[in-house]
């Protein structure tokens, strides 16, 4: 046990796993029910979320702290196996009630972390800083540092899901530079560096969340743990399509091995299929493109999340728009906005959604129903990312709504702090940028 608990702490949760093969059959009582539940957080560590889940059936047992710990286990990898996310989010008031009453103060670190990871797509300020108040309450003086890092993720995740960007970089930061003094270069200190670099990837500082995300790419390489580097690379190849170096995108897209096509699409493996994908249309490769959008299409059924769905035809739609076929990024962002009853599945695509809501609804009679969500984002609009900012304006001015004047005076600020090649989807729907 005491080698397995090595492993997870050195970021090695495949060498926990096996530890834990020829440990449990030799365990009882308190340290068997403690090796179940390593077993399931060394499968979860992996990605490996449904044998997770079997594994969970086995931890489950009468003792309240232990029933709460198992609770907060199948609630997180319930995030990553597909389940809706209203039907997740009848989760939420027990998790909560943990993170706040429970006297088992792991299982709190635990409740409180399936929260901030399930609810990221949500970018719910509110509930974000209600889960910050009750996560504060959690007692940190016996904890180890490992676990105070954990606590510390969760934390910067929140403040990161309030709109907090400044607070949450500054957390994750000093988290991560405690662990470095210390010399632990394990998972956790991964997730705080690839942390800072979606940080300045939602503040449109691309060239610093690549630095992030390389530095965090090293870390999980060292480690060998292939999910970590998996979710990583997605982040960092997007950030180099930002950047226009289209063949460090692709680079780093197709480095990643290739799962089972058997299994079900996950998120991020759809994230980098359209890494690949835009690369190719961006340098004028459409055949090639027309391969990496069929590889994914293929592992595309129906028990995919929406989430996922609409987010690879929207960005499909923009890999069709920059390749130069406009009605057929017309036809997929149509399925995109129309066939989920306009209905935005991820706020991470707020300014995609919002550029091509405006190019499918403008002057046709679902304009009433296109106007109404546009002019409510940008009501909001410093909850959005930077990018997401100007394509939301650009939205509005492309329909025609809001006071031009103001809209255009907002743009010029917001599209001139970020990287001209940001903006390539953009210019390639031909909306107006400028004045």
């Amino acid at each position: 046990l005491s080698g397995a608990l090595a492993a997870m702490r050195g970021g090695a949760p495949q060498s926990a796993e096996r530890a834990l093969a020829s440990a449990l059959p030799w365990l009882n009582g308190a340290d068997l029910q403690r090796g179940r539940l390593l077993l399931v957080e060394a499968l979860q560590e992996q990605g490996r979320w449904r044998e997770s889940l079997c594994a969970l059936e086995e931890a489950r047992d009468t003792r309240e702290d232990s029933n709460h710990e198992t609770f907060a286990l199948d609630a997180l990898a319930r995030v990553y196996i597909g389940t809706p996310l209203d039907d997740w989010l009848a989760l939420l008031p027990r998790l909560k009630e943990i993170v706040q009453k429970c006297t088992h103060t792991q299982s709190r670190v635990r409740a409180a972390k399936a929260v901030a990871h399930a609810t990221s797509g949500l970018r719910d300020p509110q509930l974000a800083r209600d889960m910050l108040a009750a996560v504060a309450q959690i007692p940190t003086s016996d904890l180890d540092i490992e676990t105070q890092g954990q606590l510390g993720l969760i934390r910067a995740l929140l403040l990161f899901q309030a709109g907090d960007m400044d607070a949450s970089y500054d957390l994750a930061s000093s988290h991560l530079e405690e662990l470095r003094r210390r010399g632990i270069a394990n998972a956790l200190v991964a997730q705080l560096q690839h942390g800072l670099g979606s940080i300045r990837a939602r503040q449109g500082r691309y060239d610093e969340a690549a630095t992030n995300h390389e530095r965090a790419v090293r870390v999980a390489r060292l480690l060998g743990n292939v999910t970590l580097l998996t979710n990583i690379s997605a982040n960092l190849a997007w950030c180099y399509g930002r950047l226009g170096h289209y063949e460090a995108q692709l680079t780093c897209a197709e480095a990643i091995p290739k799962s089972d096509t058997s299994d079900m699409l996950s998120f991020t493996e759809m994230h980098l299929a359209c890494s690949a994908a835009f690369s190719h249309a961006a340098q004028g490769r459409i055949e090639s493109m027309r391969q990496s959008i069929r590889r994914c299409e293929e592992r595309l059924g129906p028990s995919i999340p929406p989430s996922t769905t609409q987010s690879w035809l929207l960005w499909k739609s923009d890999i069709l728009m920059v390749a130069g076929l406009r009605s057929e990024a017309i036809e997929a962002a149509v399925s995109a906005v129309q066939g989920y009853g306009f209905r935005l599945e991820s706020k991470a695509l707020a300014g995609v959604y919002a550029r091509w809501t405006a190019l499918t609804c403008a002057g046709t009679q679902n304009e009433a129903t296109a106007r109404a969500i546009l002019e409510e984002m940008a009501a909001r609009l410093d909850e959005h990312d930077a990018l997401d900012q100007v394509e939301i304006l650009c939205a509005n001015l492309h329909c025609g709504w809001g006071s031009g004047r103001e809209l255009r005076k907002q743009l010029d600020v917001r599209a001139k702090a970020l990287p001209f090649t940001a903006l390539v989807p953009l210019r390639a729907t031909g909306m107006l940028l400028w004045s």
